[in-house]
């Protein structure tokens, strides 16, 4: 097996990447040239693809990926967005940082072209996008179309709390103040489930899941190993104690149920791949049910977790 076809097997095997030539400028940048690369579930539209590494030279060939992902909140869509994968191998190994963290590293230089418009983005490379020996993945999106109707809810609740003397903002693992949030954070936040955590009576012990927000790799990931057509639902953090695995499951929130509905449950796992279930249907407690030790995900870690859904 050769290492490029290794690397594409180790990241899920759900990236069907078209690889592109590059150029070589002086020492310290790579140009990738521009591609034009297929965009799945696009009705057969393609993106122009351009990336460009400072303080770094690449080696070998890139491989891309695009596709347009509808943002849903509790059912109903919010905003469609074109989602690119790049993975590449550097001739010596970059610096990369913590998500989230202050720190600074090597830039990635991401142009796409799609449908008329122009973006662009420099992306940090950081820690959970590498795969292997110096090869790195960066996943990043952009909004095409659409809007935020989340936001004039969570306005129309703040107006009612005002008015009452009876809080009516959500308790526990929510956000309590929408009002200073990002766009990108109530994003985040609006898929964080509102009901209790409720574990199927067959779950194994030493297991635990738990409302969390993710961030918006973590959510772009969930998308992207999903099959197609389906929708993020709620976010979670799931913990797996030392020795623990086995037969898993949670009771669907009432939110996401309706007759006929199919889901899956997908993961971002440290250090590798996002896996996902088969699709699932709820048994007669409401359960959606699965098998850690069949999803290859190891005792004693923690996992980004989320419900996805799809009306079939």
């Amino acid at each position: 097996m050769s290492k490029k076809q290794a690397i594409m097997k180790k990241i899920g095997g759900f990236l069907a990447a078209v690889l592109v030539t590059m150029t070589i400028l002086p020492v310290g940048q790579v140009n990738a040239m521009a591609a034009t690369v297929p965009v799945e579930n696009s009705g057969g539209k393609t993106a122009d693809v351009d990336f460009t590494l400072d303080g770094a030279t690449i080696s070998g060939n890139i491989a891309y990926r695009a596709r347009i992902v509808e943002g849903h909140s509790h059912g109903v869509r919010i905003n469609t967005s074109i989602a690119i994968n790049v993975v590449f191998s550097t001739t010596e190994a970059l610096t990369p940082v913590s998500e989230g963290s202050d720190e600074t590293n090597v830039r990635a230089h991401l142009t796409v072209n799609y449908d008329g418009k122009t973006f662009n983005a420099n992306p940090h490379i950081y820690v959970s996008d590498e795969i292997s020996n110096n090869t790195y993945e960066e996943d990043i999106s952009f909004v095409v179309s659409g809007r935020n109707p989340s936001q004039e809810k969570y306005e129309k609740k703040k107006e009612e709390s005002h008015s009452s003397s009876k809080s009516e903002e959500p308790k526990g693992n929510f956000a309590p103040d929408t009002n200073t949030m990002t766009p990108e954070q109530k994003a985040g936040w609006s898929v964080v489930s509102r009901e209790p955590v409720v574990l199927a009576p067959n779950t194994s012990y030493g297991m635990s899941v738990s409302n969390a927000y993710q961030g918006p790799m973590c959510r772009l990931a969930f998308q992207m190993a999903s099959p197609a057509g389906y929708a993020l639902g709620h976010t979670y953090d799931m913990k797996l104690a030392t020795g623990a695995g086995g037969n898993a499951g949670l009771k669907v929130p009432q939110d996401l149920m309706k007759t006929g509905r199919k889901y899956v449950v997908a993961f971002v796992v440290p250090g590798g791949p996002s896996v996902a279930t088969a699709p699932l249907t709820p048994d007669e407690g409401g359960n959606i049910n699965f098998n850690t030790n069949l999803l290859g995900l190891p005792a004693g870690s923690n996992y980004a977790m989320a419900i996805m859904y799809t009306d079939v």
